[in-house]
């Protein structure tokens, strides 16, 4: 057999395993996908129930449009289509509901309902947040990583106010950071819930991720159709031009003369490559396919102490008769078309001690929920519609995931009873035999890279984000193995469906395979290098 077979064997075919995919396949390698579930995308998945169509994982896609795939493969003439409503964000408060929309002016005038001095700081912050994004967030998402010390070094050279700012929220937590702008209820707690939702609790010192998170939160969407339609296209490249194994896990990588040379499977098959690239966590590739015995001290060690999330996802997919009307809508009638409508907390102490809840293996009755059919019709029959309720929770419940399965019955009621409280028509409009729950547990028993219900492959940790993501010696998607790359959501910059990771890799392995690369790179990341805010 042809050791060198395949250009690049990808392990993983979720949203990063099929970016790496797409853009090596375009530039002339010849490409072995393996996905060891019965369908590639990942995270990126969507369920057919009865002619319901539910989103059991990622929701929101805070990229969409600016994911660079999405224009370098022309996803939009494939069908692809981005969805981002005017009303994003709603908190349903006992003192009246706070809605945040896209529009910035929009959400100042719903916020001076109840502070006019909130609604001048909040489009000061606002400003803030975008320029940032703008500047510095969004062109280091779809590069490579730069060490902290480096990147401040070029802040300081180039000079720029907004650079200068973002060092010093990066000396800052969530909460330090809405506290120096003088916010008061219930602004406050709808900025902290957005900053938190992704798991990142709001005194971690972790304030450079603030505007990623409220920002992009303010500007989020989803895929018309579902989710798993946002990776479509890619699929179809994959198919198309490359070859897919699927159902089949892998048992381990070849190693032959301290080189990753192919990967063997469960069945005894046995492929070969120049190049491995795998998008599972440093768990699954290190320890499991490649073995300790062939990795350096440095890499064990770095990968013995990786740390999983605390905190993972429990949400609630069902099916109505009609939309849900919210009793906040008759004061604000937006709250029924809110993106994110906030329920079971009134103030930051709610928000607090939810955490402090979570924080002990309980979960928080609080959640927020998403009208999807309003936005994507097809995702229901023909005069139904379809709704998500998520929140986070705790992978160990009670001290015990097995607790999930125990209490699922009862915490689904319990938070469909929070539900029918917010609103006037949840009796008549639930269709309860529809409903469908995912639990943390149920996280981790679908896709095994997110162990502990890990639903960004790793907890985001000062010493597990930018260039020490997964760790030093990886954060540059290549590896100290020769011949194998990472590419998943615990490699830079990290999860939530950026189309980050696997598009940056891609970069990497094409340049070591002396391939062109095909495609340029964003303007963004162009002109912040003429800016001198990246290498």
């Amino acid at each position: 057999m042809d050791k060198r077979e395949y250009d690049a064997i990808i392990i993983g075919g979720g949203p990063n395993g099929l970016t790496t995919a797409a853009y090596l396949i375009k530039a002339g390698a010849k490409v072995l996908v393996i996905e060891k579930r019965r369908e590639m995308g990942g995270g990126a998945a969507s369920d057919n129930a009865g002619g319901f169509r539910y989103q059991p994982h990622a929701t929101y896609m805070v990229m969409g449009e600016l994911m660079p795939a999405y224009k370098d493969f022309d996803m939009a003439a494939d069908g692809v289509k981005f969805v981002t409503p005017e009303v994003q964000a709603a908190l349903i408060t006992k003192d009246g509901p706070l809605v945040f929309y896209q529009d910035p002016e929009k959400t100042a005038k719903s916020i001076s309902t109840f502070s006019q001095d909130d609604a001048k700081s909040f489009l000061a912050l606002h400003e803030e947040m975008k320029a940032i994004f703008d500047e510095i967030l969004f062109p280091a998402t779809y590069t490579y990583a730069v060490p902290a010390l480096d990147q401040f070094a070029m802040f300081e050279k180039a000079n720029m106010p907004i650079a200068t700012r973002f060092g010093e929220l990066a000396e800052m937590n969530f909460l330090q950071i809405v506290d120096q702008f003088g916010f008061r209820e219930p602004t406050k707690t709808l900025l902290l819930y957005l900053a938190t939702m992704w798991g990142v609790p709001f005194e971690s010192g972790l304030g450079f991720l603030f505007p990623l998170f409220v920002y992009r939160m303010l500007n989020s969407g989803i895929c018309r159709g579902g989710t798993h339609r946002a990776i479509g296209a890619l699929i179809g490249i994959t198919h198309a031009g490359g070859d897919v194994v699927e159902g089949m896990a892998p048992e381990k990588i070849i190693m032959e003369n301290g080189r990753a040379v192919g990967v063997k499977m469960e069945d005894g098959r046995e492929f070969w490559a120049k190049t491995i690239v795998s998008s599972l966590n440093p768990e699954q590739t290190f320890k499991e396919l490649v073995g300790e015995e062939n990795c350096t001290d440095d890499l064990n060690f770095y990968v013995n102490e990786w740390k999983w999330e605390h905190y993972s996802m429990l949400n609630f997919n069902i099916s109505l008769r009609e939309p849900l009307e919210y009793k906040a809508a008759k004061d604000n009638p937006d709250v029924n078309k809110a993106l994110t409508c906030v329920m079971g907390l009134d103030n930051f102490e709610d928000l607090n001690s939810g955490f402090k809840k979570m924080d002990n293996n309980d979960i928080s009755i609080h959640a927020h929920a998403s009208p999807l059919s309003l936005y994507s019709p097809g995702l229901a029959p023909k005069g139904y519609h379809t709704a998500k309720l998520e929140t986070l929770a705790p992978y160990d419940l009670d001290g015990d995931p097995a607790n999930w399965d125990k209490r699922e019955k009862e915490i689904t009621e319990t938070f469909m009873d929070l539900w029918a409280n917010y609103t006037t028509n949840f009796k008549s409009a639930y269709m309860d035999f529809h409903t469908s729950t995912t639990t943390p547990l149920d996280v981790e028993r679908r896709f095994a890279t997110m162990k502990r219900g890990s639903f960004k492959h790793g907890a985001y940790t000062a010493f597990q984000l930018g260039s020490n993501r997964p760790n030093s010696l990886c954060s540059s998607y290549r590896t100290p193995i020769p011949g194998l790359y990472v590419n998943g959501a615990s490699t830079y910059p990290g999860g939530m469906i950026l189309g980050a990771c696997g598009y940056v890799a891609a970069s990497a392995i094409v340049e070591d395979l002396g391939m062109e690369k095909w495609w340029k790179d964003p303007d963004c990341v162009i002109s912040a290098r003429e800016k001198g805010l990246l290498p």
